[in-house]
């Protein structure tokens, strides 16, 4: 779970999935793994293998893709709050020295108290 002060959400977020591409591109699955709490509302759990099939399909074969090290301002973040208290951080992946066309949403669901659960609601191309 991620516990958000509300000082400045986008960033806040931002600094989250920062971890997460940090963590792809050292390739410490696990721990981006980790990060993600819970299936999105289609029941998917986007992990490691869910991250890589969509990946795979973008690019149409199975050639080494290598998660690149960069800012999350490189990869055009968009921050939406819903009416619920639901919010989002949209961004593009780097891949291989490219910024990608695939974009990665992910969804952080209030809990209770500045406390939200994390699911990425998708990997798409736009």
């Amino acid at each position: 779970m991620f516990k958000l002060t509300c000082l400045n959400k986008a960033e806040e977020l931002k600094r989250y999935c920062q971890r997460w591409l940090d963590y792809l591109a050292s390739q410490k699955f696990e721990l981006a793994d980790s990060l993600i709490d819970e299936a999105n509302c289609y029941g998917q759990m986007w992990k490691k293998h869910l991250v890589f099939d969509a990946i795979n399909d973008y690019f149409g074969d199975e050639r080494e893709v290598k998660f690149d090290s960069c800012s999350i301002e490189v990869c055009n973040p968009k921050f939406l709050e819903a009416y619920d208290g639901t919010l989002m951080l949209d961004f593009d992946l780097m891949l291989n020295g490219e910024l990608s066309d695939l974009t990665v949403q992910f969804e952080f669901s209030p809990v209770d108290n500045c406390m939200y659960k994390v699911s990425i609601h998708d990997i798409h191309v736009l």
